[in-house]
């Protein structure tokens, strides 16, 4: 009976999804990538070997079908292990091998795996199965179905979700329900209204406004988030960008990803005009090529600059020197990160501003008026704002004044993102 099923696995296999490509393709920590036309095959098998899996562990697989941050052409698979980790690291070399079987051996791979790892097919199988968004995802989430289906598995099929609700999926079925519903419904409830919770319970942010600018890189990010968002209701303001329209992980700023390690971070960043690299480890820097670097400099001595631009470019100038570009060095970072937080110089108890040159006077004609006036400006001791306090005689008054304060700080200080907004 085992070897007919096998049997049966393989002659499937070789009829719909035959091996397309000769050249080896290894399961790593993203599980297989590649062109998204050479995979069916490998995602049949995969659904194959999730089967063997479910068997092994007694317990339900996921099979995610998705190619994350690389480009549309690409797709790829990966397995989601009992309690939404990573496939174990000696099913990896199980599943290379699997994939790079041949046609014919396929049949007597799959006897073997059941053999060594003590396989017993007649325990039940579970594979939970999702997908993203590109073209080439049902395709080959049919082919994965067909792998599972061909073991006699049981799958369900959760079309489009991201990989961490996969992973939720699957942790939540093998607690039996301890860690939350097995749903997209449960896994938004799960989240939303526990952050709910927690927001009411957090004191007063102040002058903080929850307000996140998400970007969906045209992918399923972007279609959950829309669902998220309504289950937040307004307890956040969440703007999304590259809702779905445009090209899937379209990146305006061109992103390289190398081996780990420095040596090969470096001398790719040194391809770039201007080159930021890091490892999740804190290792990095910033590189400024050659070419780069000079223009600044020549653009420091450029007489037919405006004053902003001549102090934008000397500003730009002096950064390069603060920066450590030979490799990653806390003591300059530190350096480069605290040096926007000296926008703002005050004297006379805080009271009166003497940097940038200008915005005091600013500030003294604003106050003439209002009646009752009084406005001052301090760079905050906690977080990278400045604030504003004002006075006059009426709360209208003392809004507006305020406004128009932080306006000239926002003009004279470098302001980020749009100016404050004058109360109507």
């Amino acid at each position: 009976m085992t070897s007919r099923m096998f049997a049966e696995a393989g002659n499937l296999g070789l009829e719909k999804f035959p091996r397309k490509d000769s050249e080896l393709i290894q399961y790593g920590t993203a599980g297989f990538r590649a062109k998204s036309d050479i995979l069916d095959y490998v995602i049949f098998r995969m659904g194959l070997l999730a089967v063997l899996r479910s068997k092994a562990k007694k317990a339900t697989i996921g099979l995610m079908i998705t190619a994350s941050h690389n480009p549309e052409p690409d797709n790829g698979v990966k397995l989601v292990d009992p309690h939404g980790e990573m496939l174990e690291h000696t099913w990896e070399s199980l599943a290379t091998r699997l994939a790079n079987a041949t046609d014919s051996e396929l049949e007597y791979v799959l006897a073997d795996i059941m053999k060594t790892e003590g396989i017993d097919l007649s325990k039940p199988a579970s594979v939970f199965v999702g997908r993203d968004t590109r073209a080439s995802s049902p395709r080959l989430s049919d082919a994965a179905l067909n792998g599972i289906k061909a073991l006699k598995g049981e799958a369900k099929d959760y079309g489009v979700v991201t990989t961490p609700m996969l992973h939720f999926f699957v942790t939540c079925q093998n607690t039996g329900g301890r860690y939350g519903t097995p749903t997209e419904e449960g896994y938004f409830s799960k989240l939303s209204t526990t952050f709910k919770k927690l927001q009411g319970q957090q004191a007063t942010p102040g002058n903080y406004t929850p307000n996140i600018l998400f970007d969906g890189a045209n992918g399923v990010g972007a279609i959950k988030m829309k669902q998220l968002k309504k289950c937040l209701d307004n307890s956040i303001i969440i703007e999304i960008f590259n809702e779905g329209s445009g090209e899937l992980n379209h990146k305006k700023v061109p992103v390289a990803c190398v081996p780990t390690g420095v040596k090969h971070l470096h001398h790719k960043a040194l391809e770039f005009d201007i080159g930021v690299y890091f490892e999740a480890n804190g290792h990095g820097t910033v590189i400024f090529s050659q070419t780069t670097s000079s223009l600044i400099k020549t653009a420091v001595a450029d007489t037919s600059l405006s004053s902003e631009q001549q102090s934008a470019v000397t500003r730009l100038a002096d950064l390069i020197d603060v920066i450590n570009e030979t490799v990653g060095d806390a003591l300059s970072d530190m350096l480069l990160v605290e040096v926007d937080r000296r926008a703002i110089e005050t004297t006379d108890a805080e009271r009166k501003c003497d940097k940038p040159s200008g915005l005091q006077d600013a500030i003294d004609s604003l106050v003439a008026r209002f009646k009752n006036g009084r406005a001052f400006v301090r760079p905050s001791g906690t977080e990278d704002i400045v604030r504003v306090y004002a006075e006059a005689d009426t709360q209208a008054n003392t809004d507006l004044l305020a406004a128009l304060v932080a306006q000239s700080v926002h003009k004279m200080a470098g302001g980020i993102g749009e100016p404050p907004a004058i109360p109507h």
